[in-house]
């Protein structure tokens, strides 16, 4: 409650105790308070699954100060940082995108206390998903047997995971060939025959359950072979023919 303080002055000369005026002075209550922001808010994530915001708080009447951040998605309130009556740029560098938002507060914890003083929600923004898929090679030799293989590489940005499919358009339906991260390199398709087979990749980005269509290659096997004849040119020594041995090798 506020206090009045009432200060007088007296003339004590010569040994007197003479009122001469006074002076009251009160004082006031004064209530703690502050706020608390982020900045970017929302942030973006530009590649992989998380960004980052820097969270800055200011308060009056205040000596020591706790922030806590409670994630929407699930799980209670944490402390996220102690510290005294300021704080700037506390980086909080795993903010995810909907459904997930992340509400920090603010409270006043000067001689043991714990009062809220502010909050804030922070959010992300996934942003537009990109990423292309390719092979290498796109039309491999089949050189022995049936089959040859091709390296089938991806690289995205604003996602957290993708998948790769294949459907052959010689028959059979679109099925999982890799599920993976925002990038990978070098993973073998080694069953790549020739025609009539030609093989359509397609790659998702699955992040938060979902199943949008990116970018496509399409992968083709092609076979080899050789002929010749020995001996070639041949003679003809007599008559009007002469004899000559042909060999085929087919390839594949």
């Amino acid at each position: 409650m506020p206090h009045s303080y009432s200060f007088r002055l007296y003339d004590t000369t010569g040994g007197a105790h003479t009122y001469l005026n006074s002076v009251v002075v009160t004082s006031a209550d004064v209530n703690p308070s502050g706020i608390v922001f982020a900045s970017p808010n929302p942030c973006t994530i530009s590649s992989g699954a998380f960004c980052s915001a820097a969270l800055n708080w200011t308060t009056g009447n205040v000596t020591s100060t706790q922030l806590t951040v409670q994630d929407s998605v699930g799980g209670g309130e944490v402390v996220f940082f102690n510290g005294g009556p300021s704080g700037s740029n506390a980086t909080a560098p795993w903010i995810q995108a909907s459904p997930h938002s992340y509400t920090f507060k603010l409270y006043d914890t000067t001689g043991g206390g714990h009062s809220f003083l502010s909050s804030v929600v922070v959010t992300g923004s996934a942003g537009s998903a990109t990423g292309s898929v390719t092979a290498a090679p796109t039309t491999c030799s089949i050189t022995s047997g049936a089959f040859c293989s091709t390296n089938i590489s991806y690289n995205t940005t604003g996602l957290s995971s993708a998948q790769v499919t294949v459907q052959d358009s010689a028959g059979g339906g679109e099925v999982v060939f890799f599920n993976g991260g925002p990038s990978a390199q070098n993973v073998t398709a080694p069953w790549i025959q020739a025609a009539p087979h030609n093989y359509a990749f397609r790659l998702y980005d699955t992040t938060g359950g979902g199943h949008t269509l990116l970018s496509a290659v399409a992968v083709s096997g092609t076979t080899t072979g050789s002929i010749s004849a020995t001996p070639n040119p041949c003679q003809i020594t007599s008559g009007r023919s002469a004899a000559a041995t042909s060999a085929m090798r087919p390839v594949g």
